[in-house]
This record gives C-alpha cells, sequence and structure tokens, in this order.
C-alpha cells in the first residue's frame, strides 16, 4: 500500500505545478504544495555509548513512520564505508515527507520530541547530527 501511495504522490509531482481553473474556465499555473521533502540525518554518538541504546535509537526513529502523519517512506543505517569528512558517523537516516508542511509538523510533534530529547543524551555534544533536507525539483 505505501509503494501505491508514493507512486501517487510521485505522479501527483512530476510537473511541480498544478493547473487551478477559475470560475472562467481557464488555467492558472500554481506552485505545487504536494511537493515531496527529503530529510537526511547523521548521527555521530558519545564513545562510551553502549550498542544497546544505539539499537534502541534505531528503533524509536523507525517506529515514528507508524506514528506521525505525512510520513512517506523511512530508512535507516550505518554506513558501509566512512568518507574523510563523514568520519565518526555511525548511523543515518532518510525520511521523505509528503511536502514541507508535514515536515514542519514531523519537527514538532510530542513522539518526535521524545524521541530528540532521548537521542541527546548519547549523541555528540559538538556535532552529533549533521543535516540535510531538500524537496524535489520538478
Amino acid at each position: 500500500m505505501k509503494f501505491f501511495s508514493l507512486l501517487l504522490v510521485l505522479l501527483l509531482v512530476t510537473s511541480g505545478y498544478c493547473i487551478i481553473t477559475n470560475q472562467q474556465g481557464t488555467g492558472i499555473a500554481q506552485p505545487n504544495k504536494f511537493i515531496p521533502l527529503q530529510h537526511l540525518v547523521l548521527y555521530k554518538f558519545q564513545p562510551d555509548t553502549p550498542p544497546l541504546q544505539i539499537h534502541t535509537m534505531e528503533n524509536m526513529l523507525h517506529s515514528l513512520q507508524f506514528k506521525i502523519p505525512g510520513i512517506l517512506q523511512f530508512t535507516i543505517g550505518k554506513p558501509i564505508e566512512q568518507q574523510n569528512e563523514l568520519v565518526g558517523y555511525q548511523m543515518g537516516s532518510t525520511t521523505l515527507f509528503a511536502n514541507e508542511e508535514a515536515y514542519e509538523k514531523y519537527l514538532q510533534h510530542p513522539e518526535y520530541k521524545k524521541v530528540e530529547t532521548f537521542m541527546s543524551l548519547f549523541l555528540d555534544p559538538k556535532n552529533g547530527t549533521l543535516v540535510f533536507s531538500y524537496q524535489f525539483r520538478d
């Protein structure tokens, strides 16, 4: 079901614009409010973080997709190799949101806040996360 939902969203946003018909019946191009947003995060933990806690954080992050509306897809994993600029980051996640509004609601959601608070106990205090979010181009 998730696949078909994602496919439908991708089909709706391929042009980046939708046509809205006014009362005269002429089409007016409007910016599409259904452009998905991709959110990537790399995580660097404190050196003494037990593996069990890291696994718990993975599970907490993974569960958010079932608790917060607007998440179309979520992936999480550990690096296959370390790039020079990214040495020390032990985990990464990607979250695909339906649009920017869904992303903004996610950041304010109480379930996200719980996970964020818990993870802050184990993340490196200087540079525990590296975040990059962007909207798809048309």
